[in-house]
């Protein structure tokens, strides 16, 4: 879920773990403030209404046990996604395209 930030800054510390339930106003990471971060903190745009959810029961994951040869090669990894991990992906991969043709 997408939560907005009050303030403009460098995450330092996660509070919170994956999976961890949390409160209205609980403290979920901390921000240390960029040099260009304004003072006064960033208004929230108004609260969207919440669906109600209803939990699935807590199921134990199964563990998996890897089975033969499990190394990958590979030419390129791109970590990260978003604009930058598209890009990324989408030039490497006209470049091996470029090498084979």
């Amino acid at each position: 879920m997408d939560i907005p930030s009050s303030h403009e800054g460098v995450v330092k510390e996660i509070k919170v773990n994956v999976g961890d339930q949390v409160a209205k106003d609980s403290i979920l990471l901390m921000v240390e403030a960029t040099a260009n971060a304004a003072e006064e903190p960033i208004k929230p745009g108004p609260a969207e209404e919440e669906t109600p959810k209803t939990e699935a029961p807590a199921v134990a994951p199964t563990p998996v046990t890897p089975v033969g040869d499990n190394d990958v090669e590979s030419q390129v990894v791109v970590l990260g996604s978003g604009p930058g991990g598209y890009t990324a992906a989408f030039r490497a991969a006209e470049q091996l395209f470029a090498q084979l043709t």
